[in-house]
């Protein structure tokens, strides 16, 4: 990831869990914490979090931004703008993605948002799923109920893609990596 270009220093803020950020004419860089990208109509379209990911407020005048961790911090850069290159593998837009079967849908939103946003556990063939992207939140992403979700969740899970520990939800890559391979092919 590269930032381009800076127009002048920012000023570090911090949000608490729920709030909404919809300010226009500002960008941000996210340096801890989750935002849920939402619609107009209030529809999860993506998730942003730390690791320099931008929000540029001012290019997304009818979105907003809650946050959904327990605390955001960010620096703001009033009228400023910040170009961020990123690439992305194995990502299908969230066009594509509402339009593949249930199984299909929640594998491919697990794998994106695990390579986005997981940690790292001691093994190398597992990735911690951020805590702040719950189930609800998945089945608002993937445009699911709820319950339809925890139904593919526990089938993930019987499977040996996903292990429940605790409150934290780890991820077999390898075997969501060809989960999701057999999707795109």
């Amino acid at each position: 990831m590269k930032i381009e270009s800076l127009e002048q220093s920012g000023v570090s803020v911090k949000y608490a869990k729920k709030a909404i950020i919809s300010t226009v004419d500002a960008s941000f860089i996210i340096e801890s914490g989750y935002v849920a990208v939402l619609n107009v109509e209030g529809d999860v379209i993506d998730f942003l979090g730390a690791g320099s990911e931008m929000v540029q407020v001012d290019s997304l005048v009818s979105h907003s931004f809650e946050v959904i961790s327990n605390e955001l911090h960010v620096t703001k850069y009033d009228g400023g703008t910040v170009a961020v290159n990123e690439t992305s593998t194995n990502s299908v837009s969230k066009e594509v993605l509402i339009q593949l079967p249930t199984e299909q849908r929640v594998s491919q939103a697990l794998f994106q948002l695990g390579m986005r946003y997981g940690g790292e556990t001691g093994d190398p063939t597992l990735i911690r799923f951020p805590r702040a992207i719950n189930k609800g939140r998945i089945a608002q992403y993937t445009n699911l109920n709820p319950n339809t979700v925890t139904k593919v969740l526990k089938k993930l899970q019987v499977e040996g893609v996903l292990y429940n520990t605790r409150r934290e939800m780890h991820m077999n890559i390898i075997e969501l990596e060809l989960k999701v391979a057999s999707i795109s092919q």
